[in-house]
């Protein structure tokens, strides 16, 4: 089998959080080397500019993805975009669909689709600067709203 590693150009990427820096470059590493390692043909893909661009080289019906692009142009609320493309051009890809990873970008939105089901999760609130509508017990856990 062809499996295009597509992932995170390392150049673009907020060298701030270098811990997540690494964790892609050994990710995608690890990736490659196992699948060689099963035989595999492997390409790796730096995402840059111009993922479509990028792609058109690669026939999707010869070529399976290997989904490790969690940002665009250093913008993470992009990354659903990535999917996006691998379905409109045919690839068959690994990991989550377009749909599900901009519900992941939404958290107060996934909370309230998890609610309206009947599915277990902590209570939520959002906070603006300084605005604490309520009391919340500790422990807590504080997560941007639009991050996955």
């Amino acid at each position: 089998m062809k499996v295009l590693v597509v992932f995170d150009d390392s150049e673009r990427i907020d060298h701030t959080d270098s811990k997540s820096q690494q964790d892609i470059v050994f990710t995608e590493r690890d990736v490659e080397r196992v699948l060689n390692e099963q035989g595999h043909t492997v390409q790796a893909l730096a995402v840059r500019e111009n993922l479509w661009e990028a792609l058109t080289p690669y026939n999707p019906r010869e070529w399976l993805i290997f989904n490790l692009c969690e940002q665009i142009r250093a913008k993470t609320y992009l990354e659903p975009y990535a999917t996006s493309i691998y379905e409109h051009l045919g690839f068959s890809y690994t990991g989550s669909n377009r749909h599900t990873l901009a519900a992941c970008l939404n958290k107060p939105r996934t909370k309230e689709i998890l609610q309206a089901h009947d599915i277990p999760t902590a209570a939520f609130q959002v906070l603006s600067p300084n605005a604490l509508t309520r009391r919340l017990d500790f422990p807590l856990f504080v997560k941007p709203i639009a991050e996955d």
